[in-house]
């Protein structure tokens, strides 16, 4: 059953780097002196914002299908591949072959991804025991994050917005998927009940949220560097929430939890990388199209 979550997290996260793309695109053109209201209202109307929108929704919905499978140490660090999916549909927008220190960073993503999943599917089998605390304790561990990283959007200048903005909507993403793990366990073990429509609520809420910080570090920055807080600070705090807030099991013994160890700072060096040579590309095109650098709002 491991498997299948996989492959549905897989699935998952070609949507959203498809749902990257396509949103980038549209707040680049129609919000990209800031998302106001107006502007927010013409995104609502914009055929490849809603396009995005439909893919995002596709992509949560896989995503959400895979943690009724698999547990967040193995389904969350899927959500990398997100940016190697969005690196291949740039090269194929531009017309361009892929360069080799992209290439680079791919294997380097793709090998951490699978060792790190690989290690975790050994301590996957059990069920963590859950009730409307756990709920809480999960919600005001995102929501300290999420109060400190706004802010420093908000007063940003550049990438550093994009950064900041980003990051909150991967907290906002991560507390989505813990609360979905929790309620797939509650209705496992419980039923239906008020703890189960709480943590449901909670999703809807932090989905909501997450969206609407992650239009703001589109209108920041490129999708590739958006689409690198993500898939780092989604799986890193998912996982640490579930490890410390769920109390879902981690490697035994300390050769294998160092190799997990060894295996995430390989993906996150692969998504460094390929960040660095993507965010600089879209940064130019931006450049050239505007004729300054991303202002401040």
């Amino acid at each position: 059953m491991i498997a299948v979550g996989i492959a549905l997290a897989v699935l998952g996260a070609l949507c959203f780097a498809t749902a990257a793309e396509m949103q980038h695109n549209a707040v680049r053109t129609v919000g990209a002196g800031g998302l106001q209201l107006r502007r927010a209202g013409l995104l609502a109307r914009d055929p490849t914002w809603l396009s995005g929108l439909l893919a995002l929704a596709a992509g949560a919905g896989l995503h959400t299908l895979a943690l009724a499978f698999a547990p967040l140490a193995v389904a969350q660090p899927i959500g990398v591949l997100a940016l190697v999916a969005s690196v291949l549909l740039a090269a194929c927008r531009q017309r361009r072959t892929i360069r080799g220190g992209e290439l680079s960073a791919l294997a380097l993503t793709v090998a951490g991804v699978t060792g790190f999943v690989l290690l975790a599917m050994p301590a996957a089998g059990t069920m963590p025991d859950v009730d409307g605390g756990t709920v809480l304790r999960a919600c005001v561990v995102i929501a300290v994050l999420v109060t400190a990283l706004v802010p420093l959007g908000r007063s940003g200048r550049r990438i550093g917005r994009c950064l900041a903005f980003a990051t909150a909507a991967a907290a906002c993403y991560a507390l989505v998927s813990v609360l979905t793990r929790i309620a797939t366990v509650q209705l496992r073990t419980g039923g239906w009940s008020w703890d189960l429509l709480g943590s449901a609520a909670g999703v809807v809420l932090a989905a909501a949220l997450g969206g609407w910080l992650i239009q703001h570090a589109y209108a920041g920055g490129s999708p590739d560097l958006v689409l690198a807080c993500l898939t780092v600070g989604d799986p890193v705090v998912a996982v640490g929430v579930g490890m410390t807030v769920l109390g879902e099991a981690v490697p035994a013994g300390a050769i294998p939890a160092a190799a997990q160890a060894v295996c995430a700072a390989v993906a996150v060096t692969g998504v460094a990388v390929l960040a660095a040579h993507r965010s600089t590309d879209t940064l130019l095109e931006d450049d050239h199209r505007t004729g300054a650098w991303l202002r401040p709002q």
